[in-house]
């Protein structure tokens, strides 16, 4: 939400899987993403996978969970403090 804006620069831009709640300030561009929209697109997500693989798009990955430890997951995404994305993998 509103709260990453802080940290971001001025005419920058921030990209979003949720809502984005709140109006964003300094110029700021909020970008939403989904990822059904790279799956229809042939070839889109083969450009965001070279964007991270050329070091220009950063991922932050706090931890990853097998499905079995997804509650896990959702217990320490509820009690706050994780800085990056929890992710379960398939």
């Amino acid at each position: 939400g509103a709260g990453v804006l802080p940290a971001v620069r001025d005419g920058g831009r921030v990209a979003v899987v949720r809502a984005f709640a709140g109006e964003p300030e300094r110029g700021i561009e909020i970008l939403p993403v989904s990822v059904r929209d790279y799956l229809r697109v042939p070839g889109k997500l083969a450009a965001l996978a070279d964007l991270v693989e050329g070091g220009r798009l950063a991922l932050r990955v706090a931890d990853t969970f097998p499905p079995e430890r997804a509650r896990e997951a959702h217990e320490r995404l509820e009690r706050g403090g994780v800085r990056g994305r929890l992710v379960i993998t398939f």
